[in-house]
């Protein structure tokens, strides 16, 4: 966009004006579907903050026993994503805080990985 059009379509406005539209979008509990989704409990689809478990240690070793875990329970590939959370309180990080790199584990799996990878459970 040239800066004509960019000045004739938006308007400069302060951080403070906008701060609670900002907040009510992050505090938003819907998903993008709607208030009607049908998997309300679980969709995720569009949100800004999501809920995930993350496991984080030894990622080679973690992956390959979380998706060996997943494939023998449920006959699916049982692939895991890599992901990176960061610790935040009120929207903010901190300071000091943990940056994680890990595999998301979908609520699904969870308890059968979990586990899987405790000393005191025979696999």
């Amino acid at each position: 966009l040239a800066l004509v059009d960019v000045l004739q379509r938006y308007v400069r406005t302060d951080a403070e004006s906008v701060k609670e539209a900002w907040a009510a979008e992050y505090a938003n509990p819907d998903c993008s579907h709607g208030p009607k989704c049908k998997n309300k409990a679980t969709c995720q689809y569009g949100k800004r903050v999501i809920n995930m478990h993350i496991l984080t240690g030894s990622l080679l070793d973690s992956m390959r026993k979380a998706e060996g875990i997943i494939a023998r329970r449920y006959a699916s590939s049982g692939r895991c994503n890599v992901c990176r959370a960061v610790e935040k309180k009120d929207d903010e990080p901190v300071e000091g805080g943990r940056s994680v790199l890990g595999l998301e584990i979908k609520p699904t799996f969870i308890d059968e990985v979990l586990d899987g990878f405790d000393p005191d459970v025979e696999a």
